[in-house]
């Protein structure tokens, strides 16, 4: 196991996390940390709240492929949540049941590359020790630290908020976040739709007749961002604008179509490798191809502006 401990900040917990997954993939990371109930409030926390309450959200926003608010308000829970939790610490203040799972077996089985959450378990209590003390367990099945932990500590700390809120004798957390593995990802797009994948082909349409610098910045950013799991939509979409073009309206047509079509079946090859799969350096080698072919399709594109 891998301790990374730090009792100042949770910005300083973050920091210590980059420094030590920078170079290297982590296995069975354990995340410590007792902090001052301020922290909740911190500018680092008020930084990442507005991503984090789209997380939060009950309702999926349309900018993320999944949110974790849709898994913990789902089925007989869809109203409880936060609320359950703080009904069952005003209960039983050092219970084990004051927690929430996002994700059930029939979310995983059979789930192949499909998304789900990675962040899978929160859970509470009050010390025995110390009565002012609030203790917080997360597990993470898998855990990307350079854009998507701030996400989270923000998420858990929002999650604080209410808690504390109805226990105003709360005076500090100490916080356990689990994760199997943990790794940093640069361009890590945390399950955002991209902004190719936001655009409708009949919009593509009139953007490529009429000025394509848009669709060329959208592609540029596919080919940048790192997708946890390949989404084709975009794609899919300029192939359908592109067909539904003339010739005479549309430069090298036959060549950007051909060029769509080999995008594709890189996508297709790396969705069926994930599905079967986690090798990570046959997932990378089709990913630097992919990129590749996506230049060469932007670049024909710059071409015919």
């Amino acid at each position: 196991m891998h301790n990374i401990v730090e009792n100042s900040t949770i910005e300083e917990l973050w920091k210590k996390v980059i420094v030590e997954c920078k170079d290297k993939v982590l296995e069975n990371v354990l995340l410590n940390g007792e902090f001052s109930i301020d922290e909740i409030n911190s500018r680092f926390i008020e930084l990442h709240q507005t991503d984090a309450l789209k997380w939060q959200k009950k309702n999926k926003p349309d900018d993320l492929i999944i949110n974790h608010g849709e898994y913990i308000h789902k089925g007989h829970g869809a109203n409880l949540g936060i609320d359950f939790i703080i009904k069952e610490l005003k209960l039983k203040n050092y219970g084990n049941r004051a927690c929430y799972s996002l994700i059930n077996m029939d979310d995983i089985i059979d789930s192949g590359d499909k998304v789900i959450p990675s962040f899978m378990i929160l859970q509470f209590s009050f010390a025995k020790e110390s009565k002012d003390k609030l203790l917080v367990s997360a597990y993470f099945r898998a855990l990307e630290v350079k854009k998507f932990l701030p996400i989270n500590l923000t998420e858990i700390c929002l999650n604080i908020q209410k808690i504390s809120k109805q226990f105003p004798n709360i005076k500090k957390f100490e916080l356990n976040i689990f994760a199997f593995r943990a790794q940093y990802i640069e361009d890590f797009n945390c399950l955002k739709h991209s902004k190719l994948d936001n655009l409708k082909a009949t919009k593509m349409v009139t953007l490529l007749i009429k000025d394509k610098t848009y669709i060329i910045e959208a592609l540029k950013d596919k080919q940048r961002i790192v997708e946890s799991v390949i989404t084709k939509t975009g794609i899919e979409n300029l192939k359908e604008a592109v067909e539904a073009i003339d010739e005479e309206d549309l430069k090298d047509k036959i060549n950007l179509q051909n060029q769509i079509n080999i995008i594709l079946s890189i996508m297709d090859n790396i969705i069926t490798i994930r599905e079967n799969t986690s090798i990570q350096n046959q997932i990378t080698k089709e990913t630097e191809k992919l990129k590749e072919e996506l230049g060469k399709l932007i670049r024909l594109m710059e071409v015919g502006q």
